[in-house]
């Protein structure tokens, strides 16, 4: 198998590979209306971990902790 430089399948990444990559692997995902509106709303971020062992990208969300800005 060809060694896969992470930094460049980052450089290539965009949300509609990611979605499009996830539904290639796990095929039709519900989504109710209520969690899809309230996505925007809540305080998390994607993370995305490479693992070169096995060459594949994990995926998950991970909430903000930021601390208020007291200034």
């Amino acid at each position: 198998m060809t060694e896969i430089d992470p930094q460049d399948l980052f450089k290539e990444m965009s949300l509609s590979k990611i979605l499009v990559a996830m539904l290639e692997t796990l095929g039709t995902i519900d989504i109710p209306a209520l969690t899809f509106l309230d996505a925007a709303k809540e305080d998390k971020q994607l993370q995305i971990d490479y693992d070169s062992e096995i060459e594949s990208f994990t995926f998950k969300l991970k909430e903000n902790h930021e601390q208020p800005d007291n200034n």
